[in-house]
């Protein structure tokens, strides 16, 4: 039997928090009506990333203590992440972004 592993191949530090997109496409924001949930933060996308990949990963981040912490949690130990390092903050609100996605060279200038 092999020995089990210690600690981390990766850990991330800095925001995760949760991000809104846009259901419909090629849809200008002001005429969407659905949004879909997903985990977001550029730390939380690499550690995702390499979990994926088999690296044993945990990432330094706060929540707060709402159902969107709660679901950011939740998705880390499903995606194969630690969420050990995660302080949840009973003030603070865990950080949304609310997202608009554009067809190709339709970003503003």
């Amino acid at each position: 039997m092999a020995a089990e592993r210690s600690g981390y191949d990766v850990i991330t530090m800095g925001r995760s928090g949760v991000d809104l997109y846009p259901l419909q496409i090629n849809t200008p924001l002001e005429d969407v009506t659905t949004f879909g949930k997903f985990l977001g933060g550029s730390p939380m996308n690499v550690a995702v990333a390499a979990a994926r990949h088999g690296h044993r990963l945990a990432i330094l981040t706060g929540v707060g203590d709402d159902p969107f912490g709660r679901y950011v949690r939740q998705q880390m130990r499903h995606l194969g992440v630690d969420d050990r390092f995660v302080v949840v903050d009973d003030d603070l609100p865990t950080p949304i972004t609310l997202c608009e996605i554009l067809p190709p060279g339709g970003c503003p200038r």
